[in-house]
C-alpha cells in the first residue's frame, strides 16, 4: 500500500459522529462537577422556554371558548412541560452518575488505562 491508500484507509475507519461524541465527553470530563450541573440547568431552562412558546402556539384557541378556558389550556401545557422537564432532568442526572462522567471517575479511568 502506498501512503495515499493508507491515509484513505485510516480516514474511512474514522466515524465523525463518534469522534464528536468523544470530544464532547472529553470536554465535559474536564469541567468541574458544579459547572456541568449548572450548564445542565441552564440548558434545560433555555430550551424549556423555546419549547413552551412553541407548544403554546400550537394550543388550539377556540373562538367559541372564553378567555378562562383558553388560559386554562395554556396553563395545562405549561404544567405538563414542567413535569416533563423535571422528569428529563432527573433522568440526565441519573445518566451522568451511571456513565461516570464525574471528574473523579474520569481520573480513575485514565489512571486504570495508563
Amino acid at each position: 500500500m502506498n501512503r495515499q491508500e493508507i491515509k484513505e484507509n485510516v480516514l474511512n475507519q474514522i466515524d465523525p459522529s463518534r469522534v464528536s461524541n468523544s470530544f464532547c465527553m472529553y470536554v465535559v470530563s474536564r469541567l468541574p462537577d458544579d459547572d456541568v450541573m449548572s450548564h445542565l440547568e441552564n440548558y434545560r431552562e433555555h430550551f424549556k422556554e423555546i419549547v413552551l412558546q412553541k407548544l403554546k402556539g400550537d394550543v388550539p384557541v377556540n373562538t367559541y371558548d372564553d378567555e378562562i378556558v383558553n388560559q386554562h389550556k395554556k396553563n395545562e401545557v405549561t404544567r405538563e412541560l414542567q413535569t416533563a422537564c423535571d422528569t428529563n432532568m432527573n433522568q440526565l442526572h441519573m445518566w451522568l452518575d451511571q456513565l461516570k462522567l464525574r471528574k473523579k471517575d474520569w481520573k480513575d479511568i485514565f489512571e486504570a488505562i495508563s
